[in-house]
């Protein structure tokens, strides 16, 4: 299989499965506001793996098709501009995923997640409606830093990278 043919393969199957792990596994908070997903993860692996272009539209696909499933199509447009950057810290050069710049991007994404959808939320539901939502996205940014660390190090242990991606 050509190299350009497997980057779309696993293009489509990080859309698929952020989607998925964004939809299945999530927990509401704060009045219906919003909720807590692991979909985040696997945007930061998306973005640790692929080309960033690539990265960027399993990261928006699956994170704007999760809000529109659940019912959070309100979400949409914010969520296709924090998934989006929330890739764009991340690098796939390296022939490992637990990188010191990534390690510092989950960091990054981890704000770039309290402060997108602040700035959305500050829009719908105005300034003090907003600050309700903070701890909620706060949890998700620092609780899929985490989860990468941990999935990412499983991963560099089965060497995916060099058997699977760079063939």
């Amino acid at each position: 299989m050509s190299k350009q043919i497997r980057t779309l393969v696993f293009t489509a199957l990080f859309a698929a499965l952020i989607f998925v792990s964004t939809w299945v596994i999530h927990i509401p908070f704060f009045a219906g506001n919003g909720y807590v997903h692991v979909g985040d993860v696997f945007i930061y692996v998306a973005a640790s793996l692929l080309p960033l272009p690539y990265a960027m539209v399993a990261a928006a696909f699956g994170g704007a098709m999760a809000d529109l499933a659940s019912g959070y199509a309100i979400y949409i447009i914010p969520t296709l501009i924090v998934k989006v950057l929330l890739t764009l810290s991340f690098s796939n050069k390296k022939d490992r995923i637990l990188t010191p710049r990534n390690l510092i991007a989950c960091g990054i994404g981890a704000l770039i997640t309290v402060v997108g959808y602040l700035l959305a939320e500050l829009l719908l539901y105005g300034p003090v409606g907003c600050l309700a939502t903070i701890p909620g996205n706060a949890v998700q940014g620092i609780g899929s830093a985490l989860l990468f660390v941990v999935i990412g190090a499983a991963l560099d242990a089965a060497k995916l990278k060099t058997r699977f991606l760079d063939k």
